[in-house]
């Protein structure tokens, strides 16, 4: 059929979901245990995602928050690959990229990308990216590019695959609740998160984060600072959608491209209407908090000795005495590789934040009473 051109313009965006409906217990395309996999996003509910489909592959997963954090990883380890989020604070991806080149990486690097848009195999070839992964991340997609970029001597290819854990049924039990939430979509929920499990520690995250997330958004918005703006509402727009909000998800979508295009006027008239939406889940999603769930899903390198942990929280303390702030972010960053235990992993994310504000005597406190113990 002839079709007229009316306008010669480019649509947009264009987003295509194919759903594929589950077929049974989930086994792993490959496993390769011998193969370690930096993943790096500032965007801890990406990384929950994406270590979560790797679990049973049995990959060594690393994780980083930053560009910075992506450098000084791969000074210190051998890594066969890298997935690293081409929108982030700091370093953005592609200096990142450049960097790592610069300094002698040759491994493959994988674009981790919540934007969709056309000819993207291509463009981000052009910046030096050896493929890339749209977000919220599809096991199959992630797996298909791993085995096609990690070496050959170290994946070992499984004959059968299935797909699970994508049912509601499947969510643990004390998490039940969630069924009544009507602003959460539990099949888009379940299906973007990679399993009830990895969607349980998602919800768990995005509600332990939304306070943080509003004071960094609307301080981003009062000083008018589009950029940070810009790469939050990013953040959240795929926090969102992995969680199944697709309300926010859509009001945060329509926000980062206003941002981009420098629609002032377009963001001031909708920027509280995403706050309140936002702030909503801190009643809806409230009940995550009785849920039982141990440690952190991101932490698949060992669990912590007691040993170890003790000796974390005395350095702390002294450096805290020392008000040194490098030395502190940098213990912070390297208890990042363990799973702590729950009540542990509270202390630390207080640490964190205080730390942030420049609070040395709510860290000394903090480490204090668990050194009592």
């Amino acid at each position: 059929m002839e079709q007229k051109i009316v306008v010669d313009e480019p649509i947009g965006e264009f987003e295509e979901q194919v759903d594929i409906a589950p077929r049974g217990p989930y086994l792993p395309k490959f496993v390769a245990p011998e193969a370690r996999i930096l993943i790096v996003d500032d965007n801890r509910m990406n990384l929950n995602v994406i270590v979560g489909l790797l679990q049973v592959t049995q990959v060594q997963v690393l994780t980083a928050s930053s560009g910075e954090e992506c450098l000084q990883t791969i000074r210190e380890k051998k890594v066969d690959m890298v997935l690293l989020d081409h929108m982030m604070p700091g370093i953005g991806g592609v200096e990142t990229l450049k960097r790592l080149r610069e300094s002698g990486y040759k491994n493959p690097v994988i674009a981790l990308t919540a934007n969709y848009f056309q000819d993207a195999e291509e463009v981000y070839s052009s910046f030096g990216f050896n493929g890339y992964l749209p977000k919220p991340v599809n096991s199959e997609e992630l797996e298909t590019i791993i085995i096609n970029n990690l070496p050959a001597e170290k994946v070992i290819l499984q004959a059968d695959t299935y797909h699970v854990g994508t049912h509601e049924e499947d969510i643990p039990e004390d998490m039940q609740w969630l069924r009544n939430v009507s602003s959460i979509d539990l099949r888009e929920g379940l299906k973007n998160s990679g399993g009830a499990i990895p969607f349980a520690y998602s919800i768990k995250f995005f509600y332990e984060t939304i306070e943080d997330n509003v004071d960094v958004l609307e301080k981003a918005y009062a000083d008018r600072d589009l950029r940070l703006y810009v790469i939050k509402v990013h953040g959240l727009k795929t926090s969102a959608k992995i969680i199944g909000a697709m309300k926010l998800y859509e009001m945060a979508k329509d926000l980062e491209k206003a941002g981009k295009n420098d629609d002032i006027a377009y963001i001031d008239d909708n920027h509280n209407l995403l706050i309140e939406e936002y702030r909503s889940f801190t009643d809806s999603l409230s009940g995550v908090m009785n849920a039982n769930l141990e440690g952190d899903v991101t932490k698949v390198s060992r669990n912590i000795t007691s040993e170890e942990l003790k000796a974390a929280y005395k350095a702390i303390f002294e450096y805290t005495q020392q008000m040194d702030f490098d030395a502190l972010e940098q213990i912070i960053g390297k208890l990042d590789e363990y799973r702590l235990p729950s009540d542990d992993k509270k202390i630390m994310d207080d640490i964190e934040r205080a730390l942030k504000k420049y609070e040395w005597k709510t860290i000394q406190e903090l480490t204090k009473s668990r050194d009592d113990e």
